[in-house]
């Protein structure tokens, strides 16, 4: 492939945009349901290998590369107060400047996942439900002509060389988004 040109909504125009790339992942934890106030030691609880998930993975941000991201939320996490679940499931997007450091970023949240299903006797599962999200390296030449044809059309840029100081400064998606 030679070129991919991309729009993506913003409240600016910008003919160079650092893009990201994204992995997002599914968590499920299969526990055992069983009575939370009559049977509690008989049950293994998937919302708390969902917990602790969540938590490892707060706990990474600590040693995460500033360009790293990662978001979650917690889709499901019991049926009611009194029975212990026996299901539970995260969804997360990991987002990294590289496919190189997605990679790496993918396997410590993939070691945070794992240790709260050992931690609970929790059975764990991965998937994803689209394809991974490559970051895109930007065509200089590409940005000028798209940024010459646009001011033609009455279009305003940002300047690139405030996008690259936005980046730079970690402040790429407030101003953004």
């Amino acid at each position: 492939m030679d070129v991919v040109f991309m729009a993506h909504p913003a409240q600016d125009d910008a003919a160079f945009l650092p893009d990201v790339a994204v992995h997002d992942v599914t968590v499920k934890y299969y526990g055992k349901a069983s009575h939370a106030a009559a049977y509690p030691w008989e049950g293994i609880n998937a919302l708390d290998a969902a917990i602790l998930a969540y938590n490892n993975i707060s706990v990474l941000r600590q040693q995460m590369k500033p360009s790293w991201r990662v978001h979650g939320v917690i889709k499901h996490g019991g049926v009611k107060p009194n029975i212990i679940p026996s299901y539970s499931e995260l969804e997360f997007y990991l987002r990294a400047p590289s496919r190189k450091d997605l990679a790496e970023l993918q396997e410590k949240a993939s070691a945070c996942f794992h240790a709260a299903a050992t931690s609970t006797g929790c059975k764990v599962e991965l998937c994803s439900l689209t394809h991974d999200y490559y970051n895109v390296l930007p065509n200089k030449t590409l940005a000028k002509a798209y940024t010459e044809n646009g001011k033609q059309l009455g279009m305003q840029f940002t300047s690139n060389e405030q996008v690259l100081n936005a980046v730079r400064f970690n402040r790429f998606w407030e101003c953004y988004f």
